[in-house]
C-alpha cells in the first residue's frame, strides 16, 4: 500500500526553507553598502556612520559597541542598527500597521513624563535669584561646549495634526526665573531685559474639549507663575494672548514642534508694540520686481512626524513661509563670540539645497549657531539701534523679523555660546536683550542649566 505524504511535515519543511531564504536574503541585502542609508529624511538627521578604526577603541570595546549622540562616534553595533536597508519604508509601514488597531481619531505616542503641580503663588523674592544649577552633573564647561538637545515627550495626534504634551517642571522653571532676574540685575542701567515665553500648539490650537481631557499641564498658569515670580526689571511679553487671538490662523506647524514664521510674526508685532516701536505688517514683505521678500516651501514633515510616523501627518505636510529681511547681511561667529566663522551667510536658504539632517529648520539664520549678527546695510554707524536675542531653536525664524526695527540683531543660542552674555551686550551697545523660549524649554533641566551657565 502506497504511503500518503505527511502534509504537516511537508508544510514544516516549506516554512524552514522560506525562513532560510529570507534570512540569507536579509544577510545579502545588509552586506550591500549602497543599500544602507546615510540620512533619514523622516527624522531630519544624519544616520550613524561606520566607525573609524583605532587600537584604543578596539582595546576598550568602543569599536564594536559605543552609543553617542555624535553619528561619527558610535560602535559597529549602533551603526548597523541605525542604517539597515529600507529603513524609512519599514518604519513607516510599521506605523501604518498600528493605525489598523480599531477606529481611532486620536493617538498618543511616546512618554508624557512626570508632571509637577504648578504653584498658585509666585516664587518668594528671596529665592528667585538663586545661583543654584538644577543638576550640577550636567553642567558644561566653557572649554568643552556640548549642545543640549531639545527633547520631545508624549505626542498626541488628532486627525492630521500632532501636538506635543507639556509637563511642568518646578525646578527647571525656578532656574529660568532666577536666571532672568540675575541678568536683569547685572544689566540694569545698561540694557533692558524682556522675556517671551511662547506657548505650544497643545495650549492654543487644540480644541478645548480635547484639551480638558488630556494630561497636559496648564501652560497659561505656568507662564503666569514664571512671569509673576520675575522681578519688575524684566519686561514680560504676553505672547499667549496674542497667539490665542489668532488660534484659527496657521500659527503652528502640524508636523513639527516649532512654530512657523507666521506665528512668530504675530509675536514680533506684540513685542514691538510693547517696546513702543512701530511693527511692520505682512505687506512689508510683499515680493517686488526688484527683490524676493517672501519665500514659500512645501512638503515639510517635521519632528512630530518623525516621532510618530503617522500616515495622516505624512499625507498632509506643512508649508513653510519665510520672510526675508530687506537690505541685510549676516555674519556667523564661533562660540567665543568674537571669531568670525562665516561672512555674508544667507539669512534664508532654500531647504531643497540642504541635507536631510538640516532640512527646513536650518532654512533660517543657518540653524543653531553660537552667535550671529543680522546687519542692515544702510545703517548709520554713529546712530545704530542694537538688540540681543537669546534663544533656542524657536528663535530661528523669529530673529530675521527683528531686522525691520533694528540696525543690528545679535542672535545668541545659549546652548552653544561660551562668551559672557553681559560682556557681549556691553560690547555691541545693545539697548534691549530679548529672551525667547518656547515653554517646553523651561521644563528641560539641561537647557535651563545651559542658560544659567551663560548668565
Amino acid at each position: 500500500m502506497e504511503k500518503k505524504p505527511d502534509v504537516f511535515s511537508l508544510a514544516t519543511g516549506v516554512k524552514c526553507v522560506l525562513f532560510v531564504l529570507v534570512l540569507v536574503a536579509g544577510l545579502i541585502l545588509n552586506a550591500i553598502p549602497s543599500l544602507r542609508p546615510t540620512e533619514s529624511h523622516a527624522e531630519n538627521r544624519t544616520l550613524n556612520r561606520f566607525p573609524s578604526f583605532t587600537w584604543e577603541k578596539l582595546a576598550n570595546g568602543d569599536y564594536f559597541s559605543h552609543t553617542s549622540n555624535d553619528p561619527d562616534d558610535v560602535g559597529i553595533s549602533q551603526w548597523f542598527a541605525d542604517t539597515f536597508p529600507f529603513r524609512e519604508a519599514l518604519a513607516t509601514a510599521h506605523k501604518a500597521y498600528e493605525t489598523l488597531y480599531g477606529i481611532q481619531t486620536t493617538r498618543i505616542h511616546g512618554d508624557i513624563g512626570p508632571t509637577d503641580a504648578i504653584p498658585d503663588a509666585p516664587l518668594p523674592s528671596e529665592a528667585n535669584t538663586s545661583q543654584e544649577i538644577v543638576s550640577s552633573t550636567d553642567t558644561v564647561s566653557p572649554e568643552d561646549p556640548t549642545p543640549t538637545p531639545e527633547t520631545i515627550g508624549g505626542v498626541l495626534v488628532v486627525g492630521d495634526t500632532a501636538y506635543e504634551y507639556y509637563n511642568f517642571n518646578t525646578a527647571a522653571a525656578n532656574t529660568y526665573i532666577g536666571t532672568l532676574n540675575r541678568i536683569a540685575d547685572r544689566l540694569e542701567g545698561k540694557a533692558t531685559v524682556y522675556d517671551m515665553i511662547v506657548p505650544t500648539s497643545v495650549s492654543i490650537t487644540l480644541s478645548d474639549t480635547i484639551k480638558e481631557s488630556i494630561n497636559s499641564s496648564d501652560q497659561l498658569k505656568a507662564i503666569n507663575y514664571m512671569y509673576t515670580s520675575m522681578s519688575e526689571k524684566v519686561g514680560k511679553i504676553d505672547v499667549y494672548s496674542t497667539l490665542y487671538a489668532h488660534r484659527n490662523d496657521y500659527i503652528y506647524f502640524r508636523t513639527d514642534h516649532h512654530w512657523p514664521p507666521t506665528g512668530a510674526f504675530y509675536a514680533y508685532q506684540k513685542l514691538m508694540t510693547d517696546l513702543n516701536k512701530t511693527p511692520v505688517d505682512f505687506s512689508y514683505y510683499a515680493n517686488t520686481e526688484e527683490s524676493t521678500n517672501t519665500m514659500v516651501f512645501d512638503g515639510f514633515l517635521g519632528t512630530l512626524y518623525s516621532a510618530t510616523k503617522s500616515a495622516a501627518l505624512a499625507a498632509n505636510p506643512d508649508v513653510v513661509t519665510a520672510y526675508v529681511p530687506k537690505n541685510c547681511t549676516m555674519t556667523i561667529y564661533e562660540a567665543d563670540g568674537v571669531t568670525v566663522k562665516s561672512e555674508n551667510f544667507p539669512i534664508i536658504r532654500d531647504p531643497s539645497t540642504l541635507a536631510a539632517s538640516t532640512k527646513y529648520w536650518y532654512t533660517f539664520i543657518g540653524g543653531d549657531n553660537p552667535l550671529c549678527c543680522i546687519r542692515r546695510n544702510d545703517a548709520d554707524p554713529a546712530n545704530k539701534s542694537v538688540c540681543v536675542l537669546v534663544k533656542e531653536s524657536y528663535g530661528n525664524c523669529f530673529a530675521p523679523l527683528l531686522a525691520a526695527n533694528y540696525d543690528e540683531v545679535y542672535v545668541v543660542d545659549y546652548r552653544y555660546l561660551t562668551a559672557s552674555l553681559t560682556e557681549l551686550v556691553e560690547r555691541v551697545g545693545a539697548t534691549e536683550v530679548i529672551f525667547l523660549n518656547n515653554i517646553s524649554a523651561t521644563r528641560n533641566a539641561n537647557l535651563m542649566n545651559d542658560l544659567s551657565n551663560l548668565v
